[in-house]
């Protein structure tokens, strides 16, 4: 046996026992546990093993031995190639090794980090992964891997210029787990399929819809909230739900209303007017999204959500803002919503006034019309009992989820 592998056998000894080490350790170091997997996939120490005939039953047996589940490693690893892509390092820390693609050899699951083309896409046509300057190394990396896990997956479907701010939000702990989990569903939609297995090709990514999931994305991640607060919320906090289901009656199957935003409370400008109490009770807002122009004077389907929710509202790129004037029923909202250098900063042309670094991205073009007695500021057309069926779909993904 010669020298070189008498050290290579100490060297994958010496890392079993760190990584099992750190698998029971009350702070667990994952960054450490992904540096050290990294090295055995890249320099195959695995196969100096014998009850290893690849890298993933090494891992396997690692698990076994350190009696915990094997995704524990796996989420670590992933964590791992994840950050380094985003630091815009293509190669394992300490390897010295360059190299000229963004992939990681291994012969087990999940080898491969896609690459990315000049075109903003990868195989599958998944979106580029944003690449992010002046991270600190791995070793120090302050972020959980089940966090870097779900930005991972936003990445895959979001657009670049979307994928990249909420990368760097992620980064400056400035979004929770949860609210990463619900970006997640709102972008997921725009994926056709799933790339489970081995093999699997990478689903491709539906243009139309990634655009409707990052207007639906900026009425829930407005840091602002200014303009769909005082315009469409009665000047109180919302919570957004996408894809809520409706039974309008018109097909075997239910309807989607793209969002749903649920203020808590009324409209107070009714208050003025009609001299009332400010009414409390929680308030049902529909979104439809539309982002061709075709879709907007083909599919009036929307126009059966009304009933459901106590305003409708329809949400355009500026470009179809022409057409949605000429084609939505008088009771419907129009909101603009378009693309400025500061994609999160929202403005209305009908709020504050506004400052020349306050780009219009969002603007309210038409308000959802009111009852006639202007007491409820409910649309005309809004049912109470279906309103309540609404609230009832709303509870069950809260609860039931």
């Amino acid at each position: 046996m010669s020298e070189h592998t008498t050290q290579e056998i100490k060297a994958i000894e010496a890392i079993e026992k760190e990584l099992l080490t750190l698998a029971h350790a009350e702070t667990k170091r994952w960054q450490r546990t992904s540096i050290l997997m990294m090295e055995v996939e890249q320099n195959e120490l695995w196969s100096l093993k014998d009850n290893a005939k690849s890298f993933t039953q090494w891992v396997k047996a690692l698990a076994q031995k350190a009696g915990v589940h094997e995704s524990n490693f796996w989420r670590c690893l992933k964590a791992g190639r994840f950050y380094l892509k985003i630091s815009k390092i293509s190669e394992m820390p300490g390897s010295g090794e360059n190299s000229d693609t963004d992939k990681v050899t291994s012969s087990g699951r999940d080898s491969e980090i896609p690459n990315t083309t000049n075109s903003g896409t990868t195989a599958g046509a998944e979106t580029a992964i944003p690449k992010i300057e002046n991270l600190p190394p791995l070793e120090n990396a302050e972020i959980a891997p089940e966090t870097l896990e779900l930005v991972e997956k936003i990445t895959t479907a979001a657009p670049p210029e979307k994928a990249r701010e909420i990368v760097k939000s992620a980064l400056n702990g400035e979004l929770s787990r949860q609210e990463l989990r619900e970006t997640w569903q709102t972008y997921r939609p725009a994926k056709a399929g799933n790339s489970r297995g081995k093999g699997t090709q990478k689903p491709a990514i539906d243009e139309t819809k990634q655009t409707a999931c990052s207007l639906i994305h900026t009425l829930a991640n407005d840091d602002k909230r200014q303009t769909i607060r005082k315009n469409l919320c009665g000047d109180t906090d919302y919570k957004l739900f996408s894809e809520v289901a409706v039974e309008t009656g018109t097909t075997r199957n239910k309807r989607r209303i793209d969002a749903v935003l649920v203020a808590n409370g009324g409209n107070r400008s009714h208050k003025s007017q009609s001299n009332k109490p400010y009414n409390r009770e929680l308030q049902f807002i529909g979104v439809e999204i539309k982002v061709s122009k075709s879709d907007l004077i083909n599919d009036q389907k929307y126009t059966e959500y009304a009933p459901f929710v106590h305003q409708l509202w329809l949400a355009v790129p500026p470009e179809l803002v022409a057409t949605a004037q000429e084609t939505a029923p008088d009771y419907v909202g129009i909101l603009s919503i378009g693309s400025g250098p500061e994609p999160t900063d929202l403005s209305c042309s009908t709020g504050p006034s506004k400052t020349p670094e306050t780009p219009d991205f969002v603007e309210i073009v038409k308000p959802a019309k009111p009852s006639g007695t202007g007491e409820s500021g409910q649309s005309e057309q809004a049912n109470n009992s279906l309103i309540y069926e609404t609230a009832q779909t709303i509870i069950r993904h809260l609860v039931f989820r």
